[in-house]
C-alpha cells in the first residue's frame, strides 16, 4: 500500500501573489507532482525556483484544493542561494544588519558582532526557555538549546566555528550555517535552491570542488532519525545531479517536461537533447584547469614558502606586480596569507584559485545604471589616462547588447576590459552568466588581450568559467598552516 505523500499537487495551475492576483498571468498550468517519504528530488530548469516556492506553499493555487499536504506533520523550510533570493550579502543578522560578503575581511570585530553560536541559537524552534516559569526550568531549557546547536553544528561540520563571528565565515561555511539554521527549525521538508552557487547582492559565486563535495555529502545524510527531513534540491544546468538523488523533475517555460525516478528520467532527457550531468556518469566532461589544480598535491608543485620563484614564461618581460614574503592579517583573526611571494609580468595570464573570495569587484549596480551609456569612467582607477574613442567603446558594448542589456555582470566585465589596462583582474566575472553571453565574453577577452603589455589575473571556482590561462596559484584557506601552490596550466 503506497504511503501518503507529504506534498500533493494534482492538475493545478498557479498565479503569483500580487496586488491584483485575478488579473495576473497563470504559470505552471495543469501541474501534477507528489513528494513521498524517503524520496530525494533534484529539480532542474529555468523555473526551478518558482516550482520550489510553489511546493513550499507560495503563490495562489487554482483550484485551491489542488495543492495539499496530506502526510505532512511538520514544516517546510526553503533555503535559497540562487539569483534573486531574498538573502543579500552575508548571513542575515550577522552584525545586527546586512552587509556585503567581502566585508568579512575589511571590518574589525565589533562588540555587536554575532557569533555563529548566538546566530544559530536564535533560530531554534520554540519559545524563549525563560517564558514558561522558574529559573531551574529555564536553565535546563537553555542547556537543551545549546545541545541542539552543537548537534546540528557537528552534523554540518561547523563546531569549530561556533565561537567565531559569522561575519568571518567563508562562503562554504556560511552556506552550511544557513542550512543548519533551517534544520534547527525542525522541518519535515528542506528545500535548498542552488546549494552549489550563492548570489548575495546580485552576483553568483560557485563553490570550489572540495566544498561542493562536502556540502553534497552533508545533504546526502538527510533524512536522519529521530526527526527525518526530506530534501528537495534546485540545481543549475552545470550542476551534476547528486548520486544520492532518487528522483528528477525537469522544467521548461513554467511547465514540467519530465519527472520520475532518476534512472528513467535522465536517459529520456538525454535522448531529447537535454544535457543532464550526473555524478556517477562513466563518460565525464573533459577535466578543466580546476580539476587539475584541486587534484594536485603540494609536493608536486612550487610553494610560496620555498625559495623557488613562481613559474614565469619569460623573465625579460616587464614586472607589473611583485610581492615578496607578504602577510595579510585582519587582527584578531588568523592571517589570510603569510610568507607569500608572487611576481606578475606583462603577457602572463594567471588563474588564482581559493575556497574564499579575494576581491570586491562585484558591486551592486542600480537598475538605472545598467546600460551601455553608463560604462563610462567614473575615476582614474577604473579607466586609463587615454580612454578609447567613444565610437570604439560603443561598438564593443553594443556587440553584447541588447541580449545581455540588463546583465550587471556583463556590464562589469566590459567596464574592466574595454579600457585596455595593463593589469586586468577578474574575480568570478563569468559566474552565473548565460552560457552564450559567457562564451562571447571569453572570446572577446582572448581576442582583445595584448600579450606585449597586458597581464590577466582571473579568480574562478567553476572550470567552464575560468578563461584560458598559462599559470595558476592555489591560495590557502585563511588561518590554515598550508601555503600557496604554483603551477603551469
Amino acid at each position: 500500500m503506497p504511503r501518503t505523500p507529504l506534498i500533493s499537487i494534482t492538475s493545478t495551475s498557479f498565479r503569483p501573489t500580487t496586488s491584483s492576483p485575478l488579473s495576473a498571468s497563470i504559470f505552471f498550468p495543469d501541474t501534477t507532482f507528489a513528494l513521498h517519504p524517503a524520496q530525494k528530488w533534484s529539480i532542474l530548469g529555468s523555473s526551478k525556483s518558482t516550482l520550489l516556492s510553489i511546493l513550499c506553499g507560495s503563490h495562489i493555487a487554482i483550484p485551491p484544493t489542488g495543492r495539499r499536504y496530506p502526510g505532512l506533520r511538520g514544516t517546510i523550510q526553503l533555503v535559497s542561494f540562487g539569483t534573486g533570493s531574498a538573502s543579500t550579502g552575508m548571513l542575515a543578522g550577522a552584525n545586527r544588519g546586512e552587509t556585503y560578503l567581502s566585508a568579512r575581511y575589511e571590518a574589525r570585530r565589533e562588540e555587536f558582532d554575532v557569533s555563529l553560536r548566538e546566530w544559530l541559537g536564535g533560530s531554534i524552534a520554540g519559545k524563549n526557555p525563560f517564558d514558561e516559569g522558574g529559573e531551574v526550568k529555564g536553565e535546563e531549557a537553555l542547556g537543551e538549546r545549546k545541545k541542539k546547536v552543537e548537534d546540528v553544528a557537528r552534523d554540518l561540520m561547523l563546531r569549530e566555528f561556533l565561537d567565531q563571528s559569522v561575519m568571518t565565515l567563508s562562503n562554504g561555511q556560511s552556506r552550511r550555517a544557513r542550512i543548519a539554521q533551517a534544520l534547527l527549525k525542525r522541518p519535515e521538508v528542506l528545500a535548498v535552491d542552488e546549494p552549489f552557487s550563492m548570489a548575495p547582492r546580485g552576483w553568483v559565486m560557485g563553490l570550489d570542488p572540495p566544498s561542493h563535495n562536502l556540502l553534497s555529502e552533508l545533504l546526502s545524510r538527510l533524512p536522519h532519525a529521530p526527526q527525518p527531513t526530506q530534501v528537495l534540491l534546485g540545481l543549475r544546468p552545470q550542476d551534476p545531479v547528486p548520486a544520492w538523488s532518487t528522483h528528477i523533475t525537469y522544467i521548461s517555460n513554467d511547465r514540467i517536461l519530465a519527472q520520475g525516478q532518476k534512472e528513467f528520467v535522465i536517459p529520456t532527457l538525454r535522448q531529447s537533447g537535454k544535457a543532464i550531468l550526473h555524478e556517477g556518469d562513466a563518460q565525464k566532461p573533459a577535466p578543466t584547469l580546476l580539476d587539475k589544480v584541486w587534484s594536485i598535491s603540494a609536493h608536486q608543485a612550487f610553494t610560496s614558502q620555498k625559495p623557488t620563484p613562481s613559474p614565469s614564461k619569460s623573465t625579460s618581460r616587464p614586472i607589473l606586480v611583485q610581492m615578496s614574503n607578504i602577510q595579510i592579517t585582519y587582527p584578531p583573526r588568523p592571517p589570510l596569507l603569510q610568507n607569500f611571494s608572487w611576481t606578475i609580468r606583462a603577457g602572463e595570464r594567471w588563474g588564482p584559485l581559493w575556497s574564499q573570495r579575494i576581491g570586491e569587484d562585484h558591486i551592486d549596480i542600480p537598475p538605472n545604471l545598467r546600460s551601455p551609456a553608463n560604462l563610462r569612467p567614473t575615476n582614474n582607477t577604473l579607466w586609463p589616462p587615454n580612454p578609447p574613442s567613444r565610437a570604439r567603446q560603443t561598438g564593443k558594448v553594443h556587440s553584447f547588447f541588447p541580449k545581455a542589456y540588463t546583465l550587471r555582470r556583463t556590464a562589469l566585465f566590459l567596464r574592466a576590459v574595454v579600457g585596455k589596462r595593463d593589469l586586468i583582474v577578474l574575480d568570478e566575472a563569468f559566474s552565473g552568466m548565460d552560457s552564450v553571453v559567457r562564451d562571447r565574453c571569453l572570446q572577446a577577452l582572448a581576442d582583445g588581450f595584448d600579450r606585449t603589455r597586458q597581464a590577466l589575473v582571473a579568480v574562478g571556482h567553476v572550470g567552464e568559467e575560468v578563461p584560458e590561462v598559462d599559470m595558476w596559484v592555489k591560495l590557502p584557506e585563511g588561518g590554515s598552516d598550508s601555503c600557496a601552490v604554483f603551477g603551469d596550466a
